[in-house]
């Protein structure tokens, strides 16, 4: 929840909130592949007019490649490969819109907007303050594994990558 990025169009963050719960709402309570694959293009389009498009290109990226993997590649595979990889592929796709959704929340909000967009939604203050408690963890969480590294690098020990 670093710099908010400067884009053509600026949603209110009531909208973002509204449009990250219809997002989850309806791709899982559909099973059909063009509702997910439509909330995908739109939530990528939505986000490169909000000026994140960078960040959310690689995870459209991913939900192509891991469509291609169930529509051309499992119906030619063994069985017992399909079964094992399909859970993850489901999983892969159904996530994909919903993670597009909550990074423009995310990125597009600091915590302060956000803390009065649930207040005006009137949404419980107990939550409230539990989930903005829990986003400033975040970056040090981040600051954290950043030490780490380095100390395992300053001591030529191989383990995390970044």
């Amino acid at each position: 929840m670093g710099v908010i990025p400067n884009g053509v169009i600026k949603l209110d963050d009531r909208a973002k909130i509204i449009l990250l719960l219809s997002t989850s709402i309806c791709v899982f309570s559909t099973g059909k592949y063009i509702v997910v694959t439509a909330f995908t293009v739109i939530l990528m389009l939505l986000s490169f007019l909000l000026g994140i498009g960078n960040k959310i290109f690689t995870a459209v990226l991913n939900y192509a490649f891991v469509s291609i993997i169930e529509y051309q590649l499992f119906p030619i595979m063994p069985e017992v490969l399909v079964a094992n990889f399909n859970i993850l592929i489901v999983t892969v796709i159904k996530l994909t819109p919903c993670y597009l959704a909550a990074q423009m929340l995310i990125q597009t909000t600091s915590i302060r907007m956000l803390m009065q967009a649930l207040e005006k939604i009137k949404f419980p203050k107990a939550l409230i303050i539990a989930l903005v408690i829990s986003m400033r963890y975040f970056p040090a969480l981040k600051e954290e594994r950043h030490h780490i590294s380095d100390a395992l690098k300053l001591r030529n020990i191989k383990g995390i990558k970044k």
